[in-house]
């Protein structure tokens, strides 16, 4: 894995923490195709509410660029978070991976969601069962 990929997921996390004990209404994170992809399972399942692109100007070196950032609102039911925790399982030296087999296990005690980062993508451990693959665990949401 790429050192870009160890950094995005472990920031990402650490954003949403800060962001749900501030009971803040949205973060801001840099925009990465990776972040993006994991944002839209995290929307999927309810760990935010909606992101979108936020772009402002920047100089580096002494010109101006267009930075790309993303925007994600955060989700709250009756003013707390709609959820308990976000444990990141993957770090940047040591990396879980999860079979099909512990996955369907897992499934039948069901606490929490596993997010997981498969050959075919970001997954939830529910659709990484029906596509019968396994894959790394980044992160374990519980509700």
């Amino acid at each position: 894995m790429s050192n870009f990929f160890k950094a995005t997921i472990p920031n990402t996390v650490s954003a949403l923490r800060v962001g749900y004990l501030a009971h803040a209404r949205y973060i801001i994170i840099p925009s990465t195709k990776f972040s993006r992809n994991f944002l839209n399972k995290l929307a999927d399942c309810g760990v935010i509410s909606h992101f979108e692109d936020y772009r402002t100007t920047g100089r580096l070196q002494k010109k101006t660029t267009l930075m790309a950032y993303v925007r994600i609102f955060l989700s709250y039911v009756d003013s707390k978070p709609s959820i308990r925790e976000l444990i990141l399982i993957t770090k940047s030296s040591q990396h879980y991976y999860i079979c099909y087999r512990t996955l369907q296990s897992y499934m039948l005690t069901r606490r929490g969601i596993l997010i997981l980062n498969t050959s075919r993508g970001i997954l939830t451990a529910g659709e990484a069962v029906k596509c019968r693959i396994g894959g790394c665990i980044l992160l374990w949401v519980l509700f």
